[in-house]
């Protein structure tokens, strides 16, 4: 068995040192035995580098041995005397320990101060390397982590824009784009919108169903996973279902699907997907679903609210004009006093043909100033409203008789045709006119026999 002790170097240096003192003194300095009347002392000089270098212990230990061998050589008297010099061996040997002891105090000091600074040192490369792994480990999370929210900013900012250029009030746009929407950011193979119209949820809009027949176009709030999901009012996917003891009907026709609610908490419809695949049905793809059927719903909302608002408006946004639901309920009623009293009425149809290459600004703005001239032609008893596309404008002459009125439009056709451009030397105005005759059964005859002349 091997023994751990091990005599340290300046044992071997202080021994080594004494040795070669002794012998230079024994062979150089014969006469003066351990160098007793040398100032300063040899030994002493190597007393101080000892303790210098290696701390108290070496300093106390070398004054020791230098001690002894200074007092077996120089053979020093022992006696003490009140009043009387010491021996100056004995001074000798108190200057070696004080000289050992206090710098090699100091030294110890030092040294003690340098192993904690080496101690500190040490833990702080430990510390900075534990530091260094663990940076390094984050900012491969970190990596990741920004590779996924990039992924998923482009994905949210793709969403975010789609959602808006869904604002378009139209109910019928947004149900026609909805599904091509969701299938091409969610991978989705087959697709749907529904509406909630009469209990019931109504096909308003699908992707990927041209051969499909299996799949429901009215759907109750029963028992299915996107019954479920709008009775709930909560997105659901196939996934809640895997270890669910809950039981559902038709559970092919989901693999996720999500209700539309409007502000205020009602149910507008769902959305669903009928088929995706397998790998794309993450919990990722289900929260993008969940944010779409919000951008969706408040889409839907305010397209619905735009539609009921502009069902009660009696005004045309863009012409600023009245509209055809408001001729037609003025139209009834001027008709209905007409055949009680036979007073005269007339209806004024005006058609402006477009340009081959007109674009739809260029087109507004020419019916807006056919808009400003017949303003000026109208008089306040008149109606200007808008009609349609095809047949853009209307005036409905209250008390104007037949001959009046074919008057006043042949005035019309002639002025506002010539403020309106050529096209090919073929007049671009066509206005139709018919008045009241008691033998008239509604108000919707009077508006087929002016569309005919209008021809």
């Amino acid at each position: 068995m091997k023994s751990s002790f091990r005599i340290p170097n300046w044992i071997y240096e202080c021994v080594l040192g004494l040795l070669i003192l002794i012998a230079i003194n024994k062979y150089f300095f014969p006469e003066n035995p351990a160098f007793v009347s040398c100032h300063p002392h040899p030994y002493l000089f190597l007393i101080l580098l000892i303790a210098c270098r290696y701390g108290a212990r070496s300093g106390v230990f070398t004054a020791l041995l230098a001690t002894a061998i200074l007092w077996f050589w120089a053979s020093p008297s022992a006696s003490l005397k009140v009043w009387e010099k010491l021996d100056v061996t004995i001074v000798h040997g108190l200057i070696f320990f004080l000289t050992g002891g206090f710098f090699g105090h100091l030294r110890s000091t030092h040294i003690q101060r340098e192993e904690n600074l080496c101690l500190q040192v040490e833990k702080n490369e430990k510390r900075a390397d534990e530091l260094t792994k663990r940076n390094n480990t984050l900012q491969s999370f970190s990596n990741e982590l920004e590779s996924r929210i990039l992924t998923d900013i482009n994905s949210f900012t793709a969403l975010y824009h789609i959602s808006k250029n869904l604002e378009r009030l139209d109910v019928s746009e947004i149900c026609k784009n909805v599904p091509d929407i969701i299938a091409r950011h969610l991978a989705a193979e087959q697709c749907s919108i529904y509406l909630f119209e009469d209990n019931v949820l109504r096909l308003s809009g699908s992707y990927g169903w041209q051969d499909t027949l299996n799949f429901r176009k009215t759907i109750p709030l029963d028992n299915s996973m996107i019954g479920l999901a709008c009775s709930k009012k909560i997105s659901l996917s196939v996934r809640d279902f895997l270890d669910s003891p809950e039981e559902i009907s038709f559970m092919g026709e989901s693999i996720m699907c999500a209700p539309l609610i409007s502000t205020n908490g009602t149910l507008l419809g769902a959305i669903n997907i009928e088929s995706m695949p397998f790998l794309n049905s993450t919990h990722a793809s289900m929260s993008i679903f969940k944010v779409l059927s919000e951008w969706i719903s408040q889409a839907l909302d305010n397209a619905m609210y735009f539609e009921l608002v502009k069902s009660h408006s009696i005004e045309d946004e863009l012409l600023e004009i009245y509209n055809r639901k408001y001729l037609n309920q003025r139209l009834s009623e001027e008709f209905a006093r007409s055949k009680i009293y036979y007073l005269p009425l007339s209806l004024a149809l005006i058609k402006i043909i477009p340009f081959e290459s007109q674009n739809h600004r260029s087109r507004l703005e020419e019916i807006k100033v056919a808009v400003a001239y017949l303003r000026t032609q109208c008089r306040n008893i008149d109606i200007l409203t808008r009609y349609t596309e095809e047949i853009q404008l209307a005036i409905l002459m209250t008390t104007t008789s037949d001959e009046e009125s074919i008057e006043r439009t042949g005035q019309i056709e002639k002025e506002l045709g010539s403020m309106l451009p050529k096209n090919d030397n073929n007049d671009r105005l066509k206005i139709g006119v018919a008045s009241f005759a008691v033998e008239m059964e509604s108000w919707e005859e009077l508006i087929k026999n002016t569309e005919e002349s209008s021809v």
